[in-house]
């Protein structure tokens, strides 16, 4: 992006693509820049109202990729009594997120300290 925030500059690089396991789509992506300077990308995967949408993240040493999939999701249903949590967003240095889930027939907010040892994130 340009200074103004609004102008595109240079050209699209695709950085994910979609596996089986994410269903119809990959979306709410989000990348920060992390310990080491490597890059954390934040992404969920299927529909927001259905219990196989989760919050999945891929780690790469340059913001255009590639960027290599952790093994499992931070979070998927039934992760801490969470149903369906995604649309995560990360705080400078990719430390703090936040994200929706839901829980009684509601969505809900929360927060989580992220933790990266190696090529694993694991959220707490």
């Amino acid at each position: 992006m340009a200074n103004d925030g609004v102008t595109k500059v240079g050209n699209p690089v695709q950085i994910l693509t979609n596996q089986p396991s994410d269903g119809p789509l990959v979306e709410a992506p989000t990348i920060a820049r992390v310990a080491g300077g490597r890059f954390m990308l934040l992404f969920s995967s299927g529909c927001y109202g259905d219990a196989n949408y989760d919050t999945k993240y891929a780690l790469a040493n340059n913001i255009k990729g590639p960027y290599t999939r952790g093994g499992a999701p931070l979070w998927g249903t039934n992760s801490d009594n969470l149903y369906a949590p995604g649309g995560a967003d990360a705080a400078h240095a990719g430390t703090h997120v936040a994200f929706h889930a839901g829980q009684l027939g509601s969505r809900f907010m929360y927060t989580a300290i992220l933790h990266i040892n190696g090529n694993q994130v694991s959220a707490h």
